[in-house]
């Protein structure tokens, strides 16, 4: 006779022990959804704090670099006597090597002294122009003076032709992101300058410009003046008297990332001052900039000043 087996009884979970499983479940998930969540958004954070910085540098280096060769003057000499040197006298156009237009974007026509207020004008910037003549060596442009596009220009065929850098700020229609523009000009084929205008960097919502301007001719700027104020109603020649007397320019913007990155539980505006805040309460007040605390995009306040290095 054999002997039966005895198999006992097997116990599988209770509804309490099922329970307690799932919340420890629930909250390992809950904790590693947190944790991907916040490496995503710091990641994506610090993407963004990149991108600004890169285009903080490279728009501080482009409008810099555009500041200093303003008024530059190809002289070229030759033994062959005066009439084969390359120089210009006082702009015979009536418009300065630099000037400024407040709250204004630059105007369509080819004439780069035509400025308007037109509606895509963004958060009443303003509007830089920089003209200088071009360089050359035997071979052609060497490319020691370039406009904002960074196309390296040429040494002027006729005494008074100078180059044009000129930056703007504009909302593309279609578009929500503001951009800095950079409008130049080129000789077409019938020897007539025509121009053109480029985004160079995305997300810049303002540009704000004010000019450290020697009253008392001791080639030291001694106050700061916005472009209205340096115009102080000019037309024609006397515009390029008021605007040689400009030492400086002192640039302000803001600049703000493509998209939200952070979830803000701040609410309400706050205000930016583009030039500093000294600048923004005392002096003439220039534009300041009044942004939504909620929108989680990042933004960087860009300020520097550069001295005018040729003579205007």
């Amino acid at each position: 006779m054999k002997a039966r087996a005895d198999f006992g009884w097997q116990q599988g979970l209770t509804l309490v022990e099922l329970l307690v499983a799932l919340a420890i479940s629930l909250v390992i998930v809950i904790a590693a959804s947190t944790f991907f969540l916040g490496s995503t958004r710091s990641r994506d954070t610090q993407d963004a704090a990149s991108l600004l910085q890169d285009n903080a540098r490279f728009a501080t280096e482009v409008i810099t670099r555009s500041i200093q060769q303003a008024g530059y003057q190809n002289y070229i000499w030759s033994t062959a006597g005066a009439a084969s040197r390359r120089e210009v006298a006082p702009p015979s156009d009536e418009e300065p090597d630099i000037r400024g237009y407040n709250n204004s974007a630059a105007g369509t026509s080819t004439d780069n002294g035509d400025h308007d207020t037109s509606t895509n004008r963004i958060n009443n910037s303003d509007t830089l122009v920089a003209r200088f003549q071009g360089s050359s060596n035997a071979s052609g442009a060497d490319g020691s003076m370039i406009d904002c596009m960074g196309r390296p220009l040429p040494a002027p065929d006729v005494l008074v032709t100078r180059y044009y850098s000129i930056f703007e700020v504009r909302q593309p229609t279609g578009s929500v992101e503001p951009e800095l523009r950079c409008k130049y000009a080129s000789i077409n084929s019938s020897g007539a300058l025509a121009f053109s205008a480029e985004p160079i960097v995305r997300g810049v919502e303002s540009l704000q410009l004010m000019y450290g301007v020697d009253t008392n001719a001791d080639s030291v700027a001694d106050t700061w003046r916005n472009a209205e104020q340096v115009d102080n109603g000019c037309s024609g020649a006397a515009c390029i008297t008021n605007w040689q007397q400009v030492r400086s320019v002192r640039v302000g913007m803001v600049l703000r990332s493509p998209t939200a990155v952070a979830v803000s539980s701040a609410t309400g505006t706050s205000t930016l001052s583009p030039l500093g805040v000294y600048f923004s309460q005392g002096l003439s007040a220039p534009d300041t900039l009044t942004v939504n605390n909620a929108d989680g995009r990042l933004r960087k306040v860009v300020t520097f000043t550069v001295n005018v290095r040729n003579t205007l």
